[in-house]
């Protein structure tokens, strides 16, 4: 799919509703994505978003709109655009925001008092968005984070570790021991309210003027409904053991009241894989889970050198 290929008479006739103006370029953004930047006459800008999966734009669309119903903010849906893998992918047509990650800039700003600021609009954006409660039928196809969901999930991850020889068999029984009770503290049915375990920092739009803030919420695909702990656990893998550590506590701080064995219970599943378990994290589970205490999986130390037993 090329960047002109890409926007066809059905593209085009969704834009005009928007913009009268031509259509002055479409760039296409990224190589492994496939979303076209497309800029009119008039100087506004659209984002087109292809996929394969229809359900995955359907899903994206859902979860701007309860965003934007509950007052969060995000870029407004122009256009859904089925073309039925006649002439190509099926497309979402999304309002353009000027912004950037919160990833690059953090980058930018590193360890500062405007870093640390940031960090705690990101921690205050996403309590927003927990807030929210879905008006409406959810769609069979949003995801729904539920305590079955989660059982499944716990034991998916210990099979996993020792699958991949990070653990023996025999550590099995103690992790599911300390972790299924943790579990079945979650709501079911689920709660109505939004979440998005894809959260992490490329996610969230930011504004770059002197004062930060979380200016949208982007690629929700994974946006779905219920119990929220999971939602920190992608900063986590994605962001804080990669040298952001310090951002939990400015994250944390702007969210509000976290309940702290509840998160660790979310942080030490997803992290139980072979590929992310490893170092202090490895440690620091095998020490909770043979002491039966959540509580002493130390955050403090996870992405460093484990304190002695």
């Amino acid at each position: 799919m090329s960047d002109q290929t890409a926007i066809d008479d059905s593209i085009r006739a969704a834009i005009a509703r928007v913009d009268s103006t031509e259509i002055a370029s479409a760039v296409r953004l990224k190589k492994e994505r496939r979303d076209v930047l497309v800029t009119c006459a008039s100087g506004a800008r659209h984002l087109a978003r292809f996929e394969d999966d229809p359900r995955s734009l359907l899903r994206q669309k859902w979860a701007y709109e309860q965003l934007r119903l509950g007052g969060v903010p995000c870029p407004r849906v122009e256009a859904f655009i089925e073309r039925g893998g006649v002439g190509g992918e099926d497309c979402l047509l999304l309002e353009w925001i000027e912004a950037e990650s919160a990833a690059t800039a953090l980058a930018r700003m590193g360890r500062s008092a405007r870093g640390a600021e940031l960090c705690r609009e990101l921690g205050k954006a996403l309590r927003s968005l927990h807030a929210v409660q879905v008006q409406g039928k959810v769609p069979d196809h949003v995801f729904r984070s539920t305590r079955a969901w989660a059982r499944e999930f716990v034991e998916g991850q210990i099979a996993k570790l020792i699958e991949g020889r990070s653990v023996d068999a025999a550590f099995r029984e103690p992790y599911l021991r300390l972790l299924l009770p943790f579990a079945d503290r979650i709501p079911d049915p689920p709660l109505p309210n939004l979440c998005f375990t894809d959260m992490h920092f490329h996610n969230v739009l930011v504004s770059n003027g002197d004062a930060p803030r979380a200016v949208a919420f982007v690629d929700t695909d994974e946006i779905g409904i219920g119990w929220p702990y999971w939602d920190f656990t992608n900063w986590e893998v994605w962001g804080l053991r990669f040298g952001l550590a310090w951002t939990r506590e400015h994250i944390l701080g702007g969210y509000g009241d976290v309940d702290l064995s509840l998160y660790r219970f979310a942080l030490l599943v997803r992290l139980s894989h072979p590929k992310t378990l490893v170092g202090s994290a490895r440690e620091l589970a095998i020490r909770a889970v043979e002491r039966q205490d959540i509580d002493s999986f130390d955050l403090d130390a996870l992405y460093g050198t484990a304190r002695a037993t």
